[in-house]
């Protein structure tokens, strides 16, 4: 009993002595707190916005797609993910290089100088600005800024466009030397990249608009960094996110990447059917006229010679043969494709080193190999990093000679993937090739027999064999032709955006309200 009350006595001790050293130092312990709540106070004030905005995109799996593909296959050694891979291709430098030239991304306007001298400090991008103007933000006195591409590489610089009579303009750069001379390219200066229209509702005369160029690989890094993908569980749907500091920019940027993205798999497609479509347009050219010497060939020996028809049996022979040179053309076509495949990859990799094998297959097919997209993701990063190091070092750095080690690494790997295409290529061809001796073996055998026949029959039944062989040839060609068409016009749009991206009304960061929250705990 005695125990328990020494013990409750302590505690109370305890908590007394708490109470009184806080009592003693409370105006202390106040001033932190205030000066945490004011430090967090400044901090959502002069922070930055970031703003996030969205596209919601769907990849569609066709029907005619299938698992039992002969290349799939062999080269089903690695694992394959196509929504995985699709996401990955978000981020290539070919489709930023497009959205940093399509928004000028390159471009901050500085200020405004109006004809009576007035100052405004504008300070946003141009894409920020253009729709600033838009909603009548500005004065009527302010320059429509309609475009204004610099190219991708100019040299952060600054530039002035000075107002003239008529809305003709000049730009000259700090140093006063002219860029363009009243609306159109100064020689003195390379711009050819150059694309201005800036107009004035107004008298323009006196006015200036200032504003830079930004370094390139510092644009292409921050839109790297500020742009990530999101896979649905379960689904073949992702959303693709940017961010960046200002509302309608940030829309913009995720709309037009969703739209470069599905362009840019376009053109790649487009790369991987062209070949295809040059070998079998240069066939149908032969095809058609061979049919058409054939016809008149058959006609001319049935006219003279006063014979019309063969015999039953020679007749199927002839139909037995045409059908085979029918499918000796389908073994041609098939082999024809994966000689300019070969060619195409081994004159990369002499080229680069590697080559990006998710498009660099036969037509019909799709590679979707996720360790390869991961060592092209993981390559693109490192030549990233690399552009960041060469901004403080130099290419002899220890640093920078090691990313250049990592590189030639990934590369080695990527080379490797390509090596074991190409082996699945030779062995297809080499496949194709046997295939094609045997039906060559078998026509000249039955070919034989025809020249067995009398002498008119043999060359009416040779005649009516190389008609019917080119007939079905160049039906063939049609159909295959026909058949890329549809695949240009069909399989090129299996990505679809779902929900476009909608302007942001506030920003994700800071989180004011939970700053002010820390701060205060932090105080205590």
């Amino acid at each position: 009993m005695s125990e328990h009350k020494h013990k409750q006595n302590k505690t109370d001790i305890s908590l007394k002595e708490i109470l009184r050293v806080l009592s003693q130092r409370k105006f202390i312990i106040l001033a932190i707190i205030l000066l945490s709540i004011i430090a967090a106070f400044l901090f959502n004030i002069f922070k930055s916005p970031v703003y996030q905005s969205s596209v919601l995109l769907k990849k569609e799996i066709l029907s005619d797609q299938k698992d039992d593909d002969i290349i799939r296959t062999i080269l089903s050694g690695r694992t394959q993910d196509e929504l995985e891979t699709e996401m990955q291709l978000v981020t290539t430098r070919q489709v930023l290089d497009k959205v940093i030239d399509e928004l000028s991304l390159n471009i901050n306007i500085n200020k405004i100088v109006e004809a009576d001298g007035t100052v405004t400090v504008i300070d946003l991008p141009l894409a920020e600005y253009q729709h600033k103007y838009e909603l009548n933000d500005y004065p009527a006195t302010f320059p429509e800024i309609s475009s204004l591409c610099i190219g991708l590489y100019t040299k952060p610089a600054e530039f002035k466009i000075l107002g003239k009579s008529n809305n003709d303009i000049d730009i000259i750069n700090s140093y006063n030397e002219r860029v363009i001379n009243d609306g159109k390219t100064y020689s003195n200066i390379s711009s050819s990249e150059w694309k201005v229209n800036v107009s004035w509702k107004s008298n323009s005369l006196g006015s200036e608009v200032h504003f830079e160029s930004l370094d390139y690989n510092d644009v292409l890094d921050n839109l790297y960094q500020n742009i990530f993908t999101e896979k649905k569980i379960k689904t073949n749907i992702f959303e693709l996110f940017a961010r960046s500091n200002y509302p309608y920019t940030t829309t913009e940027i995720a709309n037009v990447l969703a739209e470069q993205y599905r362009q840019s798999r376009i053109d790649i497609q487009k790369d991987n059917i062209k070949y295809s479509f040059k070998f079998i347009d240069d066939r149908l050219k032969e095809v058609a006229h061979n049919l058409e010497n054939a016809e008149n060939d058959l006609s001319y020996f049935k006219s003279t010679e006063k014979i019309a028809q063969i015999d039953e049996q020679s007749k199927q022979l002839v139909t037995f043969l045409s059908n085979l040179e029918s499918e000796k053309l389908k073994t041609d076509l098939s082999l024809g494709e994966y000689k300019n495949k070969l060619r195409s990859i081994e004159k990369q990799m002499v080229d680069d080193g590697y080559v990006d094998q998710t498009y660099l297959t036969p037509e019909q097919y799709s590679s979707y190999d996720s360790p390869f997209m991961n060592l092209l993701k993981e390559l693109t990063n490192a030549e990233l990093k690399r552009i960041e190091l060469l901004q403080k070092r130099t290419e002899m750095h220890p640093d920078v000679i090691l990313i250049d080690e990592q590189i030639s690494r990934i590369k080695e790997e990527l080379s490797k993937y390509n090596n074991n295409t190409l082996t699945a290529f030779r062995i297809i061809s080499n496949s194709l090739k046997n295939k094609q001796e045997n039906i060559n073996s078998i026509i000249a055998k039955y070919s034989a027999d025809l020249e067995k026949l009398p002498e008119q029959e043999s060359k009416l039944a040779s005649l009516m064999r190389q008609k019917e062989a080119y007939e079905k040839m160049y039906t063939l060609l049609l159909q295959k032709r026909e058949e890329m068409r549809v695949a240009e016009l069909s399989k090129l749009q299996d990505i679809i955006i779902l929900d476009k991206a909608i302007e942001p009304i506030k920003p994700i960061a800071p989180n004011k309200k939970l700053n002010l929250l820390f701060a205060s705990l932090f105080g205590l």
